[in-house]
């Protein structure tokens, strides 16, 4: 939450923090017993094709709402191409993720890290919420620093044996595009003139991570 409230270095150094606290989750929710009491629990930690379908077809129906008819065939294929990319790299292993990575879902308790909200754990790659932290827009880092955070978060989960390939870490990227670029056109819709960030800068995000 105080990263609403600096900028610059501090805000950098905040972000830094927080993926470095994010290797700590990551071993808790992986440790022994934890899948065997959400299998129990009923809690269910895979991530299916049809979770991110339904974030890209919120994103389509965005679109044209905004656009206000039809879309253009090449957005629509650049549309399509990428759900494509997403489905078949952000699932990884066996190994789960918190997936909505924030402070209110974080315990710390003399020096002992213990998540909650099991409920919204997937089974995917770890830089999933890597991702959720640097493509918030409130957090206004420039695209230099996100791949110096990225290549961080990558170190970090190799020294574990995880291994992040430079396709999951794009297909993340997208995904996180595609939620905040739906809730753009959505505040456009309600009349929000003032955003910073256009539909047409996001669609070529995109498309460069698709490169």
């Amino acid at each position: 939450d105080k990263l609403l409230i600096v900028s610059g270095a501090e805000r950098e150094k905040l972000l830094h923090d927080a993926i470095d606290t994010l290797f700590n989750v990551y071993d808790a929710v992986n440790a022994d017993g934890v899948r065997a009491e959400l299998d129990r629990k009923g809690i269910l930690y895979t991530l299916p094709s049809n979770y991110v379908e339904e974030r890209f077809r919120e994103f389509y129906d965005a679109l044209i709402k905004t656009n206000l008819g039809a879309l253009p065939k090449n957005i629509i294929k650049t549309i399509k191409d990428a759900q494509t990319h997403v489905i078949a790299n952000l699932q990884s292993g066996d190994k789960i993720v918190p997936w909505d990575y924030s402070p209110r879902n974080i315990i710390v308790e003399t020096g002992i890290i213990i998540p909650i909200d099991h409920e919204d754990y997937k089974q995917a790659s770890p830089i999933v919420p890597v991702m959720a932290l640097l493509q918030n827009p409130e957090n206004r880092i420039t695209t230099e620093a996100r791949e110096v955070f990225v290549a961080h978060a990558v170190d970090g989960f190799e020294e574990r044996g995880i291994v992040i390939t430079e396709k999951a870490a794009d297909a993340a990227r997208i995904l996180y595009d595609v939620r905040r670029a739906r809730t753009l056109a959505n505040s456009i819709l309600g009349g929000n003139s003032g955003v910073g960030k256009t539909i047409e800068w996001y669609i070529n995000d995109i498309k460069e991570a698709m490169r």
